[in-house]
């Protein structure tokens, strides 16, 4: 999620992208705000908050990468097998065979996992 930060009285001020914010689901954003609220965030208005100026927009990255846009659980480091096999099918579209063909095909990738629902992505 994209934002904008600047410093006001002594205050972190941050913008969300008001596109970039909206293709996102409620749960996900209740869940954002909520955590923002835990550090001291005060919402203002039209996606504008303010927070302390102890608070670093790293932080505020961090929560969001660490919230999952499916459910607003924990996001937390994984790995998952990717099978690299590519099968073509009659309409000239490819797609990922999931029939073992062999030693050496799939190879492990880091991945970002949700504790609670089990979504991921990389």
């Amino acid at each position: 999620m994209q934002f904008k930060t600047s410093f006001k009285s002594g205050q972190l001020i941050v913008k969300f992208n008001e596109d970039d914010y909206h293709k996102h689901k409620q749960i996900f954003l209740d869940s954002l705000m909520e955590s923002l609220k835990k550090i001291g965030g005060k919402y203002t208005f039209n996606l504008v908050w303010e927070f302390p100026m102890f608070v670093a927009s790293g932080v505020i990255e961090e929560i969001i990468h660490n919230t999952c846009f499916e459910c607003g659980g924990l996001m937390g480091d994984s790995t998952a097998f990717k099978n690299d096999d590519l099968v073509e099918i009659p309409n000239g579209l490819s797609m990922t065979s999931h029939i073992y063909s062999g030693a050496g095909k799939a190879r492990q990738i880091k991945i970002r996992k949700c504790t609670a629902c089990g979504h991921s992505h990389t």
